[in-house]
């Protein structure tokens, strides 16, 4: 390592390693002492992410792949990616002089191709076979939840699987979304969970039938449709990772903790680090 701590542009600094280190789990008892640097691991899950290489072709100064994609299986099942992103969220959101956890979330998905795996179908609308990443962010940018399933598929069908998923702790105010995500099961699921009715944003005005008909607060366009494209920034972070141009995941539980992982050095440059 050199004196910043980094092989790679992608790799941590010592700075970096020094706040997310120890939400890095021990090593189980009774087995055999890690001799694994997880510093290590962790750089060469950022470098896949931001160059999209296979796991077979990262550098030899990383850890064997199959070492690497054990710690990232692992760890994606125990939940730890999801654990650091929740960590360094609300830092940045400290850092920023906001609220831990965010008053008002934005819901939107966006289509990517895939050519394998599982959960894959045709979105007739975008003209795309793969699959479709609904994400929940805050007004900065940060996600605070995901689902990844079939393109084919629509919001109200599969989308509250990211409310579902989303941390326990979290419960917003406010819910922006679009004319896509105004029917059950999706509002039941907001509702159930937040409390909340979603404000679903439309491109012309509200019907009284719009408001008879939908278990949702319909509002216009004028002064929340640009708070919504925040969303849309968003997405946009992600072409910044090759992994992420396209799905290239056979399971969509690492489609999903990818997304979490390429906001990690996001949020730190965010806290100036």
């Amino acid at each position: 390592m050199n004196q910043v701590g980094r092989l790679y542009p992608s790799d941590l600094t010592d700075q970096q390693w020094e706040i997310i280190k120890e939400l890095i789990p021990p090593a189980r008892a009774g087995g055999r002492r890690r001799t694994t640097d997880v510093r290590h691991i962790i750089n060469a899950v950022l470098y896949l992410t931001r160059t999209g290489c296979a796991w077979r072709y990262l550098p030899k100064d990383y850890p064997h792949w199959k070492t690497v994609y054990h710690y990232f299986s692992r760890w994606r099942d125990y939940g730890i990616w999801r654990k650091i992103h929740l960590h360094l969220a609300k830092q940045a959101r400290t850092y920023l002089q906001r609220s831990q956890l965010p008053s008002t979330i934005i819901i939107d998905s966006q289509s990517v191709r895939a050519q394998y795996g599982e959960e894959r179908g045709w979105d007739g609308f975008k003209k795309v076979r793969g699959r479709k990443r609904e994400i929940l962010v805050d007004t900065v940018g940060i996600l605070w939840g995901s689902k990844v399933h079939a393109a084919n598929q629509g919001e109200n069908r599969r989308a509250f699987e990211a409310i579902v998923n989303a941390p326990e702790e979290l419960a917003p105010q406010r819910l922006l979304g679009d004319n896509g995500y105004s029917r059950v099961p999706f509002t039941q699921s907001v509702l159930d969970k937040w409390g909340i009715f979603p404000d679903i944003v439309r491109g012309t005005k509200p019907t009284l039938k719009d408001e008879k008909s939908r278990p949702v607060k319909v509002v216009g366009q004028s002064n929340l449709k640009p708070q919504r494209w925040i969303v849309e920034r968003s997405f946009a972070w992600f072409n910044n990772y090759r992994r992420l141009s396209r799905d290239y995941e056979r399971k969509t539980a690492n489609s999903e903790v990818f997304l979490f992982i390429s906001q990690v050095p996001i949020l730190l440059n965010k806290l100036n680090l």
